[in-house]
């Protein structure tokens, strides 16, 4: 990292203003056009002292040209120091900046920040992997598709509803590389349903109404259709109006007063 010379310039007997100069190892220095606020100071000196946050912000600032210059090595530099502090958004950071003209670097930095938990950064891989599968009707990639389910996992397991719902899709058709497994498929339908995702609470209800994966119950199959018909998703509204045909008035009703409690409690109370 480059050496940095610090002074300070009086200004009254209260207050300085500091202002900072980078020393190149080779090339032209650079010199801030002003003397840094004492906000940015404070970052440049916990960034200097390991604090991988403050070296990401380092780096953001001379990648955007906030500090009055742009400088895309030394704002890798940071980066860098952050992500070998162990910081799991940094590589995430440096894919976007290396993407360009350094791809395979970028690559490695964003499947360190996947490995570390950024969200960010697995759906990022999940979708790079899914995007590279063949066409339809051609010989299928093992590999990819299997990727594709690693992270699709990882960003589940991370929250994202998206993922929890293609991960459950995975495990009920048996793809990614997966065996069928529909028990694995409602667990994660259920966690994307209960986030909001209308398909999945579709998805959820055939489980039900079917018995597949969970023990089959008309009044919870009836509880996810319904649901999701409240979002204006047509397929909800045509399983909801089919199930309705095979239950009773008590059913219907159980099943109505469910759903209203689930969606009052933020999907906390759905049985």
């Amino acid at each position: 990292m480059k050496k940095l010379i610090l002074w300070a310039i009086p200004i009254t007997t209260a207050a300085i203003v500091v202002g900072s100069l980078f020393i190149g190892m080779s090339g032209p220095n650079h010199t801030y056009p002003y003397p840094l606020p004492p906000l940015h100071m404070e970052v440049l000196l916990k960034a200097e002292a390991g604090d991988p946050t403050a070296q990401i912000q380092m780096g953001n600032w001379l990648k955007d040209g906030t500090l009055g210059i742009v400088d895309i090595a030394e704002a890798e530099t940071w980066f860098r120091s952050a992500m070998d502090s162990g910081d799991k958004d940094a590589g995430y950071r440096l894919f976007f900046l290396l993407y360009d003209t350094n791809k395979n670097e970028a690559l490695k930095a964003l499947e360190i920040s996947a490995i570390r938990g950024n969200l960010e950064a697995q759906l990022l891989m999940a979708d790079s992997a899914e995007h590279l599968r063949p066409p339809p009707g051609s010989p299928p990639n093992i590999e990819k598709d299997r990727e594709s389910a690693r992270w699709r996992l990882a960003a589940a397991e991370n929250g994202d509803a998206l993922s929890q719902f293609v991960y459950g899709t995975y495990a009920l058709r048996g793809a990614g590389g997966m065996e069928q497994n529909s028990k694995v498929a409602a667990h994660w339908l259920e966690k994307a349903s209960r986030q909001g995702n209308p398909t999945a609470q579709v998805f959820l209800a055939e489980l039900f109404a079917e018995g597949n994966g969970v023990p089959q119950n008309l009044v919870m199959a009836h509880v996810w259709a319904n649901i999701a018909a409240s979002t204006g998703d047509e397929y909800g509204k045509d399983l909801r109006d089919r199930l309705a045909q095979s239950m009773t008035a008590e059913q219907i009703a159980r099943a109505q007063e469910t759903a209203s409690r689930c969606q009052r409690t933020g999907f906390s109370e759905c049985e």
